[in-house]
């Protein structure tokens, strides 16, 4: 349970937005001060139950420091209102205003992707991508960059490799199809057009996003550690990194912004 889940399962909803605060204060004002101010980047949880507090939440920590929320893949999986109803706009406002990236993992919609119950765990490795796959094309197809302009996303251990071909096949079907009688009336444009400065991914073995980097940009790629998951490239970091470098042909620029600028 990723994004603050165990807050939103709390019945006393006073004791939860309380412990909320009181984390979000620890991660701004302690984790992320004193030696880690500038080094470490507050991450902040929100009250998940209601659009209104998390957007009162954002905008108070935004003026103590914090650059980015935890949120939710799929909050319709949980039981809470889906990207399309418009409930969480006070909430992708109050992150629009205030700069305030929306941070996902995967795994923080209530289910494991596989095929089946005997699936090995190997299915569940490859796949594990697919929630994320889906979570940005709820926030493109939704209309949510065309609302609020300034708001970024981003995943972590999703990948990106598979964002080429989801956004090409998203505008192959937008120009295709009806879009009164198809729900598309809230993205005018393109879905490719609402990508760039919006969507970004982290990975930790996705040469594909690389190789592929001019139909993701460049500078929305971002390494992962993922430290101390089986997945994790230390203590063979710069090794992991410099190789997958080397296997999509990155230059100088590139290779900064992989490896550090993003």
């Amino acid at each position: 349970g990723f994004g603050g889940q165990l807050y939103l399962r709390e019945p006393d909803k006073e004791l939860g937005l309380a412990s909320i605060q009181a984390y979000n204060d620890w991660m701004t004002q302690e984790w992320c001060g004193g030696e880690g101010k500038g080094r470490l980047i507050p991450l902040i949880l929100l009250p998940l139950w209601d659009p209104h507090l998390c957007a009162q939440e954002v905008r108070r920590c935004a003026a103590n420091g914090a650059l980015a929320a935890s949120f939710l893949e799929n909050p319709h999986d949980l039981g809470l209102p889906s990207i399309y109803s418009g409930a969480w706009d006070p909430f992708f406002q109050a992150c629009d205003e205030t700069r305030t990236n929306i941070s996902m993992h995967i795994g923080s919609s209530p289910k494991i992707p596989t095929t089946a119950p005997d699936a090995p765990y190997m299915m569940t490795s490859i796949i594990m991508f697919i929630d994320s796959m889906t979570s940005a094309l709820d926030f493109v197809l939704a209309g949510v960059f065309e609302r609020f302009p300034n708001l970024k996303i981003a995943y972590s251990e999703g990948q990106i490799g598979w964002l080429p071909y989801a956004i090409r096949r998203a505008d192959k079907v937008w120009l295709a199809r009806d879009k009164e009688a198809h729900g598309y009336t809230r993205t005018p444009n393109p879905p490719s057009s609402y990508i760039k400065g919006h969507v970004y991914g982290c990975i930790f073995d996705d040469d594909t996003a690389l190789i592929c980097r001019d139909l993701i940009g460049m500078g929305q790629i971002m390494m992962e550690v993922d430290y101390p998951h089986s997945a994790c490239s230390f203590p063979n970091v710069v090794e992991v990194a410099t190789g997958l470098a080397d296997i999509a042909g990155l230059n100088e620029e590139e290779r900064y912004k992989f490896f550090r600028g993003n």
